[in-house]
């Protein structure tokens, strides 16, 4: 398997010759943010236990949507132009039920982690179909 980056390049430069969208990439953001609540609202009360399952269910179900093609995702990120990231970030304000907060910085933390899961998923993919 071809050596891969765990972070996705989020410098956004226009491309004119944009043929990718951000529908995949909003998934990532969908995914890794509702996993980020889930284990937040589970670890309010100090404690993890079988309760607090029922906050990860809407990340499981999150999580083929966000799986299916993630590998556009670095090409989607690359082909980005400023107003695809406003429109990201923009999402990512409404996954959270915030309004007009910059959280540019916050959407590419999740855009990484969601990266950095599928890239280890290929990885242990790989060394479980070795044996």
């Amino acid at each position: 398997m071809e050596e891969n980056n765990t972070t996705v390049n989020t410098e956004y430069e226009p491309h004119p010759d944009a043929k990718y969208g951000i529908e995949q990439t909003k998934d990532v953001i969908k995914l890794v943010v509702e996993l980020g609540q889930a284990i937040e609202k589970s670890l309010q009360d100090g404690k993890f236990d079988a309760s607090d399952l029922r906050y990860f269910m809407q990340p499981i179900m999150s999580l083929p949507e966000a799986y299916r093609d993630m590998e556009q995702v670095p090409e989607e990120i690359e082909d980005l132009d400023r107003s695809e990231v406003e429109k990201l970030v923009q999402y990512t304000n409404e996954i959270l039920n915030l309004e007009n907060q910059d959280l540019e910085d916050l959407m590419k933390e999740a855009l990484n982690v969601g990266y950095a899961i599928y890239i280890f998923s290929l990885k242990l993919r790989d060394i479980l179909n070795k044996e």
